[in-house]
């Protein structure tokens, strides 16, 4: 550490570490934002000042910065300008690059991020009243309950099937593997059993005509207020401005739809790379 760690000139307390050696050790982020590593690409391809990226000091963990190392890793660049902060332990680790990223970061937080962030801290065994309270800074205590009862369900099910793996892999009893992933033995049975009941399987078929029927009430109610409009125009009781208005506020809006639903599309199938993934 102490051999790579070389000041830069000009700006105080800041080193200059190998970016091949800076890794990441805990996160505040579910995953990268593509833009966000892109928007670092081409500030330091321009010269442009770019915060240092924080290192826990006498290691070469990243503290706050990670969309930034991917930045120089896809420059190829050798070595990162570093500002180094003081070891603390994890949950104080996290929570702190968690603040930083809600304060100082023109992108804050996700629910997702929130939701990965507590469910670190409940893996590491803090409580939930503790959690509650970190999080109540940052949030209003509704919102955090509502997404400390999804980051739960996260953990419950994270549990339950690695006891179920250790039952069906390990070959300890349901007992064991109730305690060692503290769930409860009962629920336990009956998941290896199957006896718990099953979801009711989606209607595909069902969702989708209920999907085009609204569409297509929306769709005959444009129609009647477009031919409404057109009478109108005709009658000398409204503009051509105003009729145009009106119908490319409707294509901005179908145009927006549409990006919605292109959002959905890659969002499931980042989901189906994770999903195969665990599977």
């Amino acid at each position: 550490m102490s051999k790579a760690n070389v000041a830069v000139a000009g700006k105080k307390n800041v080193v200059l570490l190998p970016v091949a050696d800076l890794v990441m050790k805990y996160d505040v982020r579910k995953q990268l934002n593509e833009d966000r590593v892109i928007f670092f690409m081409e500030l330091y391809e321009s010269g442009e000042s770019v915060p240092p990226i924080e290192v826990v000091r006498g290691t070469m963990v990243i503290h706050e910065g990670r969309h930034r190392k991917a930045a120089l890793d896809r420059l190829g660049r050798k070595h990162a300008e570093c500002v180094l902060v003081e070891p603390m332990e994890f949950v104080d680790q996290l929570m702190d690059a968690f603040g930083k990223n809600v304060s100082d970061s023109p992108f804050p937080p996700t629910r997702a991020d929130v939701i990965f962030v507590m469910r670190q801290l409940l893996e590491n065994d803090v409580s939930h009243a503790e959690v509650n309270k970190r999080f109540a800074k940052f949030y209003q205590p509704s919102h955090v309950r509502k997404l400390m009862k999804a980051a739960t369900a996260l953990v419950s099910s994270s549990r339950m099937n690695k006891a179920k793996n250790a039952v069906a892999h390990a070959g300890v009893t349901p007992e064991v593997a109730a305690k060692q992933h503290r769930v409860n033995v009962d629920t336990l049975r009956d998941e290896i059993t199957g006896v718990k009941r099953r979801r009711r399987s989606l209607d595909i078929s069902e969702i989708k005509r209920e999907i085009s029927n609204r569409h297509k009430g929306n769709s005959q109610r444009n129609i009647a207020v477009f031919r409404d409009l057109l009478d109108k125009f005709e009658d000398g009781e409204t503009s051509a401005k105003s009729v145009l208005d009106v119908l490319l506020h409707v294509q901005r809006i179908n145009t927006e739809a549409g990006k919605r639903v292109n959002s959905w599309i890659e969002r499931f199938e980042a989901l189906k790379g994770s999903v195969k993934a665990k599977s």
